[in-house]
Parts: structure tokens; sequence; C-alpha cells
């Protein structure tokens, strides 16, 4: 009697609780209330120039504030260490027109490889903006200001 209770124990656990898991985990998930794809031109002036490619994707919290994700990709000129070329993550904020984000990755430059992190802050709205950038890397650090025109919205 009791080795025929363990088996039906053992019957159900492999047999309605992986049921059980998979019904309840496929229910449908936060209502996420918009999330649109994003390509913008990125015109950097200062110690960096450069024209890089901003993809980002929105993510609307409530009325007019959105988390971003993204990439940042493109060649530059820095000061110290020549031409290159940028490929950073993305993550930050849009609060109201408010622009904040945090970038991290790679830049390939003539002086040779570098791990990037820096912030971008400005303000944005439906087609272009504006603000400052700073930026750390293996000789220092690199600030200026760009300018963000929007090329492409799906």
């Amino acid at each position: 009697m009791i080795k025929l209770k363990k088996d039906l124990m053992v019957f159900f656990l492999f047999v309605f609780v992986p049921i059980c898991f998979f019904t309840c985990s496929h229910k449908q998930s936060l209502d996420i209330k918009k999330s649109e794809a994003e390509t913008w031109e990125l015109q950097l002036t200062g110690e960096i120039v450069g024209k890089l490619k901003l993809s980002l994707t929105r993510i609307k919290i409530k009325n007019d504030i959105y988390t971003i994700t993204g990439k940042i990709s493109g060649r530059i000129k820095e000061q110290r260490a020549g031409n290159g070329i940028a490929d950073y993550q993305l993550e930050g904020k849009i609060e109201k027109s408010v622009f904040n984000g945090n970038f991290s990755g790679r830049s390939n430059m003539e002086v040779g490889s570098s791990h990037t992190s820096g912030t971008i802050t400005g303000m944005v709205f439906k087609s272009q903006g504006s603000g400052k950038y700073s930026v750390l890397h293996a000789l220092g650090s690199s600030h200026g200001y760009y300018i963000m025109i929007r090329i492409y919205s799906i």
C-alpha cells in the first residue's frame, strides 16, 4: 500500500506538475504599452567627432516616460586615439522630453582597442534631439555635444 502511494505521488509529480507549470507560465504577461524600433543619426562634436547610427527601442512605462535600450555604432575620430569604430550598448530613460542614457562597449581605434563607457544626456523630440556626451576610455575621458536626427521608425 505504501509503495502504491509513493508510485502515485511520483506519477503526479512527473505528469501534473509540468502541465500546471506550462499552462501557468504561458499565460499573457504584463501589458507593455508600446514598443517601437527607431533609427537615428547621432552627430558628435567636441573631443570625439563622427556620425554614428543609434538604433533604439522605447518601452512606454506610463505617460511620457519610456525606458530605452539600443545600440550605438559607427566611425569616430578622437583627438588622442585617432580614427576608429565605436560599438556600444545603450540603456536609459526618456521622461517627457529629457533623455538620459548610459552606454558601454568597445572602441577600436588607431592606437588600439579599449573598453569604453559613458553617458549621454539632453532633450529628444519626435524627429530630433541634442545634448552632451561624456566618455571614459583607455586614454582618459572625452566630452562634447551631439545632435540626433531621426531617420527611421517602425
